[in-house]
């Protein structure tokens, strides 16, 4: 807590100087200040300036994956970082929530909760049990559960009405093993709803808010019923039933956005009557998501030709998925996606696509047909983006000139019939490392080495570079890299260059050829090395001294004799005191004893002690659980 004081220099500063401060640190970092009220009372100034950037960014996010340190390190969406939360521990968020609730602050605070295992659960229903009733400051919840098990969500509802007057949002992505059932009436402020049908009762149309819409499973839908505030309409595995009053004087929403998915469509009317109730001139972008792959989805096209000519559509974006063969004639402004997902030949499918308007910015075609030429006839001068994956290209003896799209940002052309007419590709200057660059993935490429240099002031933070055979790394990695992934090469060492890299949290080196592991850090950032599968016989790795963020390290499967905490940088001048987890199974010259002596070595905050048991079973020793 912050040293309780009468007033401090910095709120004698002018204002907008203070909101200037502020604004670079980030009201989510002000917690331990708005812990202490009296801190605040006493220098007012500085308060006015937190509360006014609070709803100046108005909203703030909170994921609990952010403090799931067992699945750290895998490379997915980078959810370890500020990309995704707004705070690292639910303490902090929970003692921001309270402040803005208190402080009657209007700001939303959106809580994201990957439910993973029933302790994830258990400690969702604390979180929610605690919150603050309030009117100023909004909820929004979204929950998903990659949990196979029971849980029984019977008193979340409760809770969450408490909170009804907060709550605007509310996502459920759940099994049919939650238990779980709202009063949607009891949610007066809604404005974006997610659920199954079996998920709650009372009548939709009574949310007066509600803008958006996703529902899912709801086996006869009465359209009327819903209310006219409709904007954005979400149906997962639907059907519509027909009107309880006649059409003609019946009530339906009008959206914006129309998503439609369902396998295996046979009641084709139950879907064109969904489309002519909901579809006006207001539409901007419909994803239609069929794989009906028995009957094909060419009735769709043709209601979607039909709808264009009644309301005069001008679409900003259409997504069709489906299995297709006839010619596409209707195209948005900004975004045309079409996966093919028929059982043809793709030599069947020639969409025509001459008619695409020149300002389209992104274009996906999936296991499609066309001439080259006529897909650059036209050329939509604008594209960012250029998706062409498992496309039979005829040519006709014009080169593939992508240099023709000055923004062209993103281009793949995978699986394509392309053969020797790759000589005959031109690219743009935009496709590059631009300094603007975040994130870097390269796969399966025989690279041997790497001699990348990026610009000057590069902003890359994740890179990987799997299955490319790389033998050694010539480069200056890019200095605000977090995550460097380097598995599944031939790299016979660790480049030295990583232990320089200051924001460098994540180290993967699994599957290569390294033999030895000896490296300085010159900084304390580092949170995970992953070792698995190479050949080590040695280790030592050094940090500076003081307190490490070291969690995790995996030694598996290498040709380690002897271990102790020393080797990975635990010693009387440099504490792991945030140690989680050490894994040295399947190093088959270490013994059970040497493995036992670590026991008492590990720091208190320590998991996880995997090694093989004198069975050669999984152990973690720390519990004696298998």
């Amino acid at each position: 807590m912050v040293q309780q004081s009468t007033r401090i220099l910095l709120d004698l500063l002018p204002a907008e100087v203070l909101y200037q401060i502020v604004s670079n640190v980030g009201a989510n970092n002000t917690t331990k200040i708005l812990q202490d009220r009296q801190f605040l009372l006493n220098n007012k100034h500085l308060k006015h300036a937190i509360d006014y950037e609070i709803q100046k960014t108005s909203t703030y996010r909170f994921d609990n994956r952010v403090t799931r340190l067992s699945t750290l390190g895998s490379w997915d969406d980078h959810w370890r970082d500020a990309t995704i939360s707004d705070f690292m521990t639910l303490e902090e968020f929970k003692i921001f929530d309270d402040y803005c609730v208190e402080e009657k602050l209007k700001a939303t605070s959106r809580i994201s909760y990957n439910i993973k295992s029933i302790l994830d659960y258990f400690e969702l229903e604390e979180l929610i049990a605690g919150l603050k009733a309030g009117k100023e400051t909004r909820l929004a919840l979204n929950l998903n559960f990659d949990y196979s098990g029971h849980i029984d969500g019977t008193e979340l509802p409760n809770k969450l009405i408490y909170l009804k007057d907060r709550v605007v949002e509310l996502s459920l992505d759940a099994s049919y093993k939650f238990s779980f059932e709202i009063d949607v009436g009891t949610l007066e402020n809604i404005e974006a709803l997610r659920i199954g049908e079996d998920e709650f009762t009372g009548t939709l149309v009574d949310c007066h808010k509600l803008g958006n819409l996703s529902i899912r499973g709801a086996s006869l839908l009465d359209m009327t019923k819903l209310p006219a505030s409709l904007e954005t309409l979400d149906l997962d595995y639907c059907s519509v039933d027909k009107p309880t009053v006649a059409s003609d004087v019946a009530t339906f929403p009008k959206v914006k956005n129309l998503f439609f998915k369902d396998f295996d469509i046979e009641d084709w009317d139950s879907i064109k009557n969904l489309f002519h109730y909901v579809i006006s001139s207001k539409v901007e972008n419909i994803t239609f998501n069929s794989f009906n792959t028995e009957y094909g989805d060419d009735w769709f096209l043709g209601l979607l030709e039909d709808l264009a000519d009644e309301h005069d559509l001008k679409l900003n974006s259409l997504s069709i998925t489906g299995a297709m063969d006839t010619s596409y004639t209707v195209f948005p402004k900004h975004r045309l996606v079409l996966y093919n997902e028929g059982n043809y030949y793709s030599g069947y499918n020639r969409p025509s696509i001459s008619a695409v308007p020149n300002t389209l910015t992104e274009l996906t075609l999936h296991n499609c047909s066309f001439n080259i030429k006529e897909l650059f006839r036209d050329r939509p001068t604008n594209l960012k983006s250029c998706s062409l994956r498992g496309c039979s290209l005829t040519f006709d003896g014009e080169d593939i000139d992508f240099s023709k799209f000055k923004y062209l940002t993103y281009l793949e052309l995978g699986e394509v019939t392309i053969g020797n007419d790759i000589s005959k590709i031109r690219l743009p200057d935009s496709l590059k490392f631009d300094k603007d660059l975040v994130r870097l993935k390269v796969t399966y490429s025989n690279l041997s080495t790497w001699n990348v240099v990026f610009e000057s002031g590069s902003k890359l933070q994740y890179l990987c570079l799997n299955y490319c055979d790389l033998e050694s790394i010539n480069m200056c990695f890019p200095p605000l890299l977090k995550e460097l992934n380097l598995a599944r090469n031939n790299l016979s060492e660790i480049p030295l260059e990583v232990a320089y890299l200051k924001k460098l949290r994540i180290l993967t080196l699994s599957e290569n050829k390294i033999q030895s592991a000896k490296i300085t850090f010159s900084h304390n950032s580092l949170e995970m090395l992953d070792l698995d599968r190479n050949r080590l016989s040695e280790i030592q790795l050094l940090f500076p001294k003081g307190v490490s963020n070291l969690k995790r390290v995996n030694l598996e499967s290498n040709k380690l004799e002897d271990i102790s905490m020393n080797d990975i940088g635990h010693n009387g001048e440099t504490k792991h005191d945030n140690f989680y987890e050490l894994s040295v199974l399947s190093n088959r010259n270490l013994t059970v004893e040497q493995i036992t002596a670590l026991v008492p070595c590990v720091p208190r905050s320590t998991r996880f002690l995997w090694g093989a048991d004198p069975e050669k079973q999984r152990k973690n020793y720390l519990t004696g659980s298998a």
